[in-house]
């Protein structure tokens, strides 16, 4: 359980640094339509939000991963959150 927590939040710890690297903030334009998204990515390039995907796709991972642990393995067990 240590070791998700800790690649949890090194994880966490590197899309922070991607998105503080950025004037635009990511939650401006992601989730637009593709044929008007360029228009609000502002300084970020289409490499950028790939790494940034990535490594969010991977942290949902670690965090399901968590939650199957502690269902599954410490069931009964108080088990805080992965991201406290």
């Amino acid at each position: 359980m240590e070791e998700l927590k800790k690649c949890y939040q090194e994880l966490q710890k590197r899309i922070a640094e991607i998105e503080a690297k950025h004037v635009t903030h990511i939650d401006d334009f992601y989730n637009l339509d593709e044929d008007i998204r360029a228009d609000y990515m502002g300084d970020w390039k289409e490499k950028d939000v790939q790494g940034w995907e990535y490594l969010v796709n991977r942290a949902s991972t670690i965090r399901k991963a968590y939650r199957i642990v502690a269902e599954e393995l410490h069931t009964g067990e108080f088990l805080p959150e992965i991201d406290q």
